[in-house]
């Protein structure tokens, strides 16, 4: 074992797990298979020797005990004054073939705990060179991680079967699967936010896109499901801000512009506190793609996240190790970790992205043509990356037989689901208010 990692063992239950394998393999030994224990889960050569030989007997189809592995042992040349004395002993220190799982989870700890160990000090060397404090922290979170995830059982076929039952009873009692948009114009066509799923909107600046992830997110969190935003281009204060003018149809120009009378405040003042309280988890700070996935995972096990908001993809920080990626290389970067991370944590994510100009009409296009340069699945802006990820795209984007609505305050524009993997696409034609910070469907 390294010099630098801890002796960090437990002889006694190594002993154990080799000794129930030489009085009962036929049942002990599956079962250490099962949980996928290896020879390097042992500290000792000898113990290590022993496993191996017990499991090369198992796939020979032969009987495996003492004297079997004596045997085998003297046949292929291994120390032979060794083997006898650790045998011994380490059936002397069988209990129980009954606690053999208890054994094999704690010498899975223990080998979990010495991979930890090099890791972290492979860190620590780190921490006197170049590398930034954040890229070894977030490093060092992802490879633990990837050790704790070695454990991780796969599901049985029932485990299977039951859960895709159970979404369809869900699917039943609720009207979808996933996590319902708030506007049913919408819902009828995504027919949910999807767990381990990824869900794009995508729009050029000021269309809405950030109201309209904040709609839904209060909406989601007034119906009970936690909800983690990641917001890298509007401060927390905002956010709630945005949130509470939606539920109390406050207009914020007005109250920036000429004031709110008494009622309007009283309004805005109960929203405000009852937006606070829901379960929304907000982190304001700019990140790299793994401080991201790293706080999702956090307030995921804290929280128990249904669903999650990155605002938005393109102004994620890249960090030390990304410097020298072009932007399209980093966008498809980040799509991928954040798929993973939605997928790993069973979460629903909605990202937030652009369209690139040429997804948007010319200046001097009349108003009967604009519908020809109306935004397509390739105008995502930088990365083919997104489309590939994700489970529906949603492009959002002014009403084309519109003039000019830069200075309106109501402004009628279109979600196009232009992506939805199992279901249909189609349009959806809305409206933002800017005044009260909502999104609503357009009247017809």
């Amino acid at each position: 074992m390294n010099d630098n990692v801890p002796e960090i063992s437990s002889e006694e239950a190594e002993e154990a797990i080799i000794g129930a394998i030489l009085l009962d393999a036929e049942k002990v030994l599956p079962i250490a298979i099962k949980h996928q224990l290896t020879k390097a889960c042992f500290t000792t050569i000898p113990r290590q020797t022993v496993w191996d030989i017990a499991v090369s007997l198992k796939f020979e189809d032969k009987p495996i005990d003492m004297i079997t592995v004596h045997n085998y042992a003297k046949e292929r040349g291994i120390d032979a004054e060794i083997v006898p004395i650790v045998l011994t002993e380490m059936t002397n220190s069988v209990i129980t073939v009954s606690h053999t799982e208890y054994y094999i989870e704690l010498i899975k700890e223990k080998q979990m705990k010495r991979e930890a160990a090099v890791k972290i000090n492979i860190a620590n060397t780190e921490l006197s060179g170049e590398k930034s404090f954040s890229d070894i922290a977030t490093e060092l979170k992802f490879e633990l991680d990837s050790i704790a995830g070695k454990v991780e059982k796969e599901l049985s076929k029932e485990d299977i079967v039951a859960n895709i039952m159970e979404n369809s009873k869900k699917a039943t009692n609720d009207g979808c699967v996933g996590i319902p948009s708030r506007w049913m114009k919408l819902q009828r066509k995504i027919a949910g936010y999807k767990r381990k799923k990824l869900a794009i909107i995508a729009a050029r600046p000021s269309i809405g896109k950030t109201t309209f992830a904040l709609n839904e997110a209060r909406v989601m969190a007034e119906k009970g499901h936690s909800v983690g935003i990641i917001s890298l281009e509007t401060d927390v204060e905002e956010i709630y801000e945005t949130m509470a003018a939606d539920k109390a149809k406050v207009d914020l120009f007005k109250r920036a512009n000429e004031g709110w009378n008494d009622n309007e405040h009283m309004r805005f003042e109960l929203a405000l506190k009852d937006v606070v309280k829901l379960p929304i988890y907000i982190s304001d700070k700019s990140k790299s793609i793994q401080h991201i996935c790293n706080w999702i995972e956090f307030m995921n096990t804290k929280y128990n996240l249904d669903v999650f908001i990155v605002d938005y993809i393109g102004i994620i920080t890249p960090a030390d190790s990304e410097a020298r990626m072009s932007e399209r290389q980093l966008i498809s970067r980040w799509s991928k970790q954040l798929f993973r991370v939605a997928k790993d944590c069973n979460i629903a994510g909605i990202v937030l992205a652009q369209i690139n100009r040429s997804g948007e009409a010319p200046a001097n296009a009349k108003i009967e043509e604009r519908w020809k340069h109306v935004p397509k699945l390739y105008n995502l802006k930088d990365s083919g990356a997104l489309e590939e990820d994700a489970y529906h795209v949603m492009l959002l984007y002014n009403e084309p037989t519109e003039s000019d609505m830069s200075s309106a305050s109501k402004i009628p524009f279109i979600i196009d689901v232009a992506k939805h993997k199992r279901g249909p696409k189609g349009q959806v034609k809305m409206v933002f208010n800017r005044d009260i910070q909502r999104v609503s469907p357009l009247a017809e």
